[in-house]
């Protein structure tokens, strides 16, 4: 669209399987990483 050429990382992430399910407002989202880390 903006004729900027898409990175490597970024082609095909339409197609990619999804590896996980959870959903976390952004708010969240330094607890759950942390959490996720085990650093809480």
């Amino acid at each position: 669209m903006s004729g900027i050429p898409l990175p490597k990382a970024v082609i095909g992430l339409e197609e990619a399987e999804v590896l996980h399910h959870a959903v976390i407002p952004a708010a969240e989202m330094q607890k759950e990483v942390e959490k996720y880390l085990g650093l809480k």
